[in-house]
């Protein structure tokens, strides 16, 4: 799968799968509009990750199969409301934030220390 750029994700609508904090995987619920991601899509704002609002599972896988959006595991801490999570499910411009971020309080750092 690796070899052909296939990504994996697992889903669940049970309220805390045991799973949902080791392999890319998404949370679902039932909606008055359908079924929805809840948890486990994230984007980087300010200083650190936070959760997505909820979107239709059907606009998440084609975000995932058309390259908008692809596993990741952060590197900043969640500002998570449900627990915190070692690997997520963001688009890539929140990546690149998320490199911005570091490199900005890599600089901050070296500053400071001279």
């Amino acid at each position: 799968m690796d070899a052909h750029g296939v990504t994996c994700c697992w889903f669940s609508d049970r309220p805390r799968p045991p799973w949902l904090n080791t392999v890319p995987s998404v949370r679902l619920v039932t909606t008055d509009g359908g079924v929805a991601v809840a948890e486990g899509l994230v984007k980087f704002a300010e200083a650190g990750w936070e959760a997505a609002p909820q979107v239709p599972v059907a606009d998440f896988l084609r975000w995932v199969f058309t390259g908008w959006a692809g596993p990741h595991i952060p590197r900043v801490r969640l500002r998570y409301p449900q627990r915190q999570l070692t690997q997520v499910w963001t688009a890539p411009q929140y990546i690149a934030a998320e490199d911005a971020y570091l490199w900005r309080e890599e600089q901050r750092q070296r500053d400071a220390a001279e």
